[in-house]
């Protein structure tokens, strides 16, 4: 549940430092010589624009459902991989993240701008992240628990 906390708090706080400070649409912050700029702009679809002027409740609704899964796995995995919980709580953290957004202002506040990528936030970092994290815990984990079922069957004369 801290990687849950944590990535919702930091894309929240971000956001709301965004919302105050930088211009909705305006040029931003530029860094590293234009690659990385900073600015605000609003994202109607789900990650990375996609589903554009879709039904704010369907969009919702998309991204409840694996954060459901996600938060139910989290709370009844006591044996599973540390990273694949820490992925879990990151995925949530930021799905709900962006479903505040999506709740509150009817869109999804972006501001992380590569040049060669579509905007994003700290929560779709995390998304990503987690993921990643989730997909290797859950690798290592079936590894694991596949070499300790072969020893057992070893051990039995299997």
């Amino acid at each position: 549940m801290a990687a849950l906390t944590a990535a919702l708090a930091a894309d929240q706080a971000a956001k709301a430092v965004v919302r105050a400070t930088l211009p909705l649409g305006e040029a931003g912050l530029r860094m590293l010589g234009g690659l990385l700029v900073l600015h605000q702009q609003r994202n109607a679809g789900i990650s990375f624009g996609l589903l554009e002027g879709g039904d704010r409740a369907l969009l919702v609704l998309l991204a409840a459902v694996p954060v459901a899964f996600l938060f139910i796995y989290a709370l009844r995995s006591k044996g599973g991989s540390r990273a694949a919980l820490i992925g879990a709580g990151l995925i949530c953290g930021g799905a709900v993240g962006n479903i505040i957004d999506r709740m509150i202002f009817g869109e999804v506040i972006d501001f992380i701008d590569l040049s060669f990528w579509p905007a994003f936030n700290l929560a779709d970092a995390a998304v990503v992240i987690g993921i990643a994290l989730f997909a290797a815990g859950l690798i290592a984990g079936r590894k694991v628990g596949d070499e300790e079922a072969s020893g057992r069957e070893r051990e039995e004369g299997r």
